[in-house]
């Protein structure tokens, strides 16, 4: 008597490998972009707001002629904070990938360097990955499946 092994398809188990990637570049995007920029950022829009102190990236968008440079700062490091953490969550990551996609792109075609690690190379290869997110979707390790899941439950 022969014994048969059970195989799973080759589509289940990549589907599966393909979701822990999605997770880790998710998790590895959005760490790194928030630990090596983001962070500083937002200590440095916080001096700027309450304590009045100089801020780099108020001076390069003063030199872009962009109104209101102080608010635009501002604005420009919360959102892509918020946006950072819905892509690392998963949560809208779609949207939130792109929103990101666009300020990095505008920064990057505006010249605008926020520090030394935060060359336009490094740009390029956030917003790629970023462009993957966008298309693929955050994967089933997050909000956005979690919430589709159960809104297909309570219509069942």
């Amino acid at each position: 008597m022969a014994l048969k092994f059970q195989r799973k398809t080759t589509i289940e188990s990549n589907r599966f490998s393909i979701n822990i990637g999605l997770l880790f570049l998710r998790f590895a995007t959005v760490c790194t972009l928030v630990y090596y920029e983001l962070a500083i950022h937002l200590q440095k829009a916080w001096n700027n707001v309450w304590k009045e102190e100089e801020w780099g990236l108020i001076d390069q968008f003063v030199n872009l002629s962009l109104p209101l440079p102080g608010a635009v700062a501002v604005a420009i490091i919360l959102t892509a904070f918020i946006t950072s953490l819905g892509v690392l969550l998963g949560f809208l990551g779609r949207i939130n990938a792109i929103i990101l996609i666009v300020i990095m792109g505008a920064l990057l075609i505006a010249r605008v360097q926020t520090s030394n690690n935060f060359t336009p190379e490094v740009v390029v290869q956030y917003i790629t990955i970023l462009i993957t997110l966008a298309v693929t979707g955050s994967g089933k390790f997050s909000m956005d499946h979690l919430l589709t899941a159960q809104r297909i439950r309570r219509k069942a």
